[in-house]
């Protein structure tokens, strides 16, 4: 986030007690739109400052930035046991897409890479 060519960027919610939130997002593309995407990839609010508005304002943020950037829409993954993020999300106006999310962890990947060398470690 703060090298000459960052990945990921951030927004910090304060109020008079200090920091008590953050909203850290990446910018992609999307194929199906031929536009950039940003995606929120954490949002987070202290427990004892939850629901207050906080975290609507930065996603309100997010919001913005993506406008700004000429974003088609922005994305945010939760996993499916988050009740309150699961709640929240499509109380901002979210809807689930028909994606599924595969991951590749260093295992898939490594196996990914000896199977284009025709080789096995």
């Amino acid at each position: 986030m703060l090298g000459p060519h960052p990945l990921l960027f951030g927004r910090i919610a304060r109020i008079e007690e200090g920091i008590v939130g953050y909203a850290i997002w990446t910018l992609g593309y999307t194929m199906q739109y031929g536009r950039p995407l940003l995606e929120v990839t954490d949002l987070y609010v202290r427990s004892g400052f939850r629901r207050r508005g906080i975290a609507r304002a930065l996603m309100r943020g997010m919001a913005d930035v993506a406008l700004e950037r000429g974003c088609r829409f922005m994305t945010v993954k939760t996993f499916a046991d988050n009740l309150e993020a699961n709640a929240f999300y499509p109380a901002c106006g979210g809807q689930i897409d028909r994606t599924n999310v595969y991951d590749f962890g260093q295992r898939a990947m490594a196996a990914l890479m000896v199977e284009m060398n025709g080789t096995r470690t």
